[in-house]
């Protein structure tokens, strides 16, 4: 709690305020005008939707305050801190292009294959060593040239999103399994849908591959209105989706 107030200080310095009663007074354009959105802690957290680079962090995290979240949330598991968490079945989904959501760079699609090589070093050399010629070899642009239009923001994109969310879930999935009784469930989404979403106002990019909350969108039926116009590949997509979650929800982990 008290690394979170240091690192927020600047938030409150911006906003003039000496005590909480200015502070809840505060218009929502004062408080939006202090937030820190590029400066550390960067409330905007664009660095999310990129390659990592050396000493960039990411500062909104979840504060562990002894009151609302008592501990660590994988130290829980860890220390079998039965009083933190209920063991129950654990499903843990996300899609092969999560960070297609919200691409720092909008021109993406007009990449070449020698700007796909160039942002993947300039990013990954300041860790050192061979990284970034070690993600260029797992992450060949030919690899995902199933489709001949924008396959180089495929690459970027998926390497990103394997970065930022598969592999954290992965392990997140290895975690849980190690402590909980409950049996735990690992997927995926590599369903690509049959044209391009602008998934609502605060996203002006048009995501064109398997982003973050597809899976979403599949669940709950809104393929029609979020795609404007749906193939039956898109329906088929949807209606395997909802089979499974229905069915896990109302037959249990165990049911066949």
């Amino acid at each position: 709690m008290t690394e979170a107030e240091k690192d927020n200080l600047v938030f409150l310095k911006k906003t003039g305020c000496k005590d909480a009663k200015c502070l809840r007074q505060l218009t929502i354009t004062k408080i939006l005008q202090s937030i820190p959105w590029k400066e550390y802690p960067a409330w905007a957290a664009e660095d999310l939707f990129d390659l990592p680079q050396k000493g960039i962090f990411i500062g909104p995290m979840p504060v562990v305050d002894g009151y609302v979240v008592p501990f660590p949330p994988l130290d829980v598991w860890k220390k079998k801190k039965k009083e933190g968490y209920s063991d129950v079945p654990f499903v843990i989904g996300t899609t092969l292009q999560e960070t297609e959501l919200a691409p720092v760079f909008e021109n993406i699609s007009k990449w070449t294959e020698e700007d796909y090589h160039w942002f993947v070093k300039s990013r990954l050399k300041t860790f050192g060593g061979s990284l970034a010629d070690e993600a260029l070899n797992l992450y060949p642009v030919s690899e995902f040239c199933i489709q001949p239009e924008r396959c180089v923001e495929k690459t970027y994109m998926t390497m990103v999103s394997d970065v930022r969310v598969s592999c954290p879930s992965n392990e997140l999935a290895k975690q849980a399994a190690a402590a909980l009784s409950s049996p735990v469930y690992r997927y995926q989404v590599i369903y690509t849908p049959s044209r391009p979403v602008r998934l609502n106002n605060l996203f002006s990019y048009e995501s064109w591959f398997s982003f973050h909350m597809l899976d979403t969108l599949g669940f709950f039926g809104t393929l029609d209105y979020s795609l404007g116009k749906t193939t039956k590949a898109d329906h088929e997509f949807q209606k395997l989706i909802r089979k499974y979650f229905i069915h896990f929800a109302k037959e249990g982990p165990n049911a066949s």
